[in-house]
């Protein structure tokens, strides 16, 4: 039988949304140590496996991205997110419907010791229209579509990789394959391609969907020199020979000093 599950792209469209918002704070036991110094520790080591296999290169790429981040000033994110116009992408909790196609811009603000202590998140529709906000500060992140929460600041910044180093190894484990990877280049860039091309052992049902998923492909491009992750995109084989996918595009940017406005969302959240 069909293995049953709630919408396969609703689910990683909620993820889509908060990693940039909350998701990236954590790895709290790093946030008392210098973090340049345990990531350039990791990149190195990193690097030196990466001619063995295409998961060591990922986690070197990771880490010179970290380590990037981690830099005192501020950082600034931008992820675009596409999905099909027909595919319903599920409600916040203040009842706001995640569009087809959004993109949410980030505000980090990282402190000597690599620990991002405040910062904003603004989610908005491809029309302008705002969707949700995110507020870091003074040791508290509050969301505009959920509750207040109590959070521990300062934290660390992680790679903005939407989980596909976690989901590469997973996809060796399971499959006993490496990722395929090979070389290119985009827009006088040099990158680097993963591929995820993976046939299920057992169908997966979605609840809106009649025709079960067969098969999931996963291309992530990197950037060779920056070790950022450039665009990842996804699609879900069907049955019946349909397809669903999403992709989404990442910009990040160091010592990018923020508008004024998030600076006024900032204080009035100390």
């Amino acid at each position: 039988m069909p293995k049953k599950i709630p919408f396969v792209i609703t689910l990683l469209a909620a993820i889509g949304v908060l990693v940039l918002s909350v998701a990236n704070y954590r790895n709290s036991k790093a946030s008392n140590q210098n973090l340049p110094d345990v990531y350039h520790e990791k990149k190195l080591k990193a690097a030196h496996q990466a001619t063995q296999s295409p998961l060591a290169l990922l986690e070197a790429l990771n880490a010179k991205s970290t380590l990037t981040m981690n830099k005192p000033g501020w950082v600034y994110t931008q992820e675009t997110t596409k999905y099909a116009p027909s595919q319903d992408n599920g409600t916040l909790p203040n009842g706001e419907k995640i569009p087809s196609e959004y993109s949410v811009e980030s505000w980090f603000h990282v402190n000597e010791k690599g620990l991002s202590f405040e910062g904003v998140s603004i989610m908005t529709a491809l029309d302008g229209r705002m969707i949700q906000v995110s507020v870091s500060a003074s040791g508290k992140t509050w969301n505009s579509a959920i509750e207040e929460q109590e959070s521990v600041y300062p934290q660390p910044l992680s790679a903005l990789d939407f989980g596909f180093l976690m989901e590469a190894a997973d996809f060796q484990k399971r499959t006993g394959r490496e990722p395929e990877m090979t070389t290119s280049e985009v827009d006088g860039k040099a990158v680097i391609i993963f591929t995820l091309d993976e046939k299920l052992s057992e169908p997966i049902v979605t609840v809106d969907s009649p025709s079960a998923i067969i098969a999931v492909k996963t291309i992530a491009i990197y950037d060779a020199d920056s070790g950022n992750l450039l665009t990842i995109e996804k699609s879900f084989l069907h049955e019946d020979g349909s397809k669903n996918q999403y992709s989404s595009s990442l910009i990040v940017e160091v010592g990018i000093e923020p508008p004024d406005s998030v600076f006024k969302l900032i204080e009035e959240r100390k």
